[in-house]
């Protein structure tokens, strides 16, 4: 699976509510493609006008197809400029562990520069570890953790030298792709 993670700062004047519906309408554009899995939009729990949007694929072939899509280059460029900027935060990451079921309002957003497994605590009801696959040299052998929980984090690891980002976000909007019939591939189109 490839794990898209996406940094937005809202503009001036700019709301969450207008970022959230803009961002529910490339959700469904994305529901249309292949190997579209789920997307979320998330708010950061200490910095206002900072939002995490999340959205993963079968696998990095399916993202980029849809990526340079004349669909998702149009609404790329329709994108009025007073809503978002984007900040650089390591977009592909592939998927390599996972444990829990997925519920919970909460992310914990780890990139670290270290092995890194799947939270077991109490609070986290599931956790995916990720590694980095694209271009920036920052991120060359940097491992991203998404934790869900059902409250924010109440300690994060900011002060180790191999923490890059230890972050809690809220959840805005999370979007599920088309449920998969059994006995079907999530490869196939949709």
């Amino acid at each position: 699976m490839n794990q898209v993670t996406e940094m937005l700062r809202l503009a001036p004047g700019a709301t969450e509510g207008d970022a959230v519906t803009r961002l529910s309408t490339l959700f469904e554009m994305m529901n249309r493609a292949k190997g579209f899995r789920e997307a979320e939009v998330l708010r950061s729990t200490a910095e206002q006008g900072l939002l995490l949007v999340l959205h993963s694929w079968d696998n990095l072939e399916d993202w980029t197809a849809f990526q340079t899509s004349d669909t998702k280059i149009a609404f790329s460029s329709s994108r009025p400029a007073f809503l978002y900027n984007f900040v650089p935060c390591g977009m592909n990451w592939k998927l390599e562990d996972a444990a829990g079921n997925g519920e919970g309002a909460f992310v914990r957003r780890e990139v670290i520069r270290e092995s890194l497994e799947p939270r077991s605590e109490a609070d986290a009801t599931s956790s995916r570890t990720f590694v980095y696959q694209d271009y920036e040299p920052s991120l060359a052998g940097a491992m991203l953790r998404l934790t869900r929980m059902h409250a924010p984090p109440t300690q994060l690891r900011v002060a180790e030298s191999c923490v890059l980002a230890d972050e809690a976000y809220e959840s805005l909007n999370r979007f599920a792709g088309a449920p998969v019939e059994a006995g079907q591939s999530t490869t196939a189109g949709r």
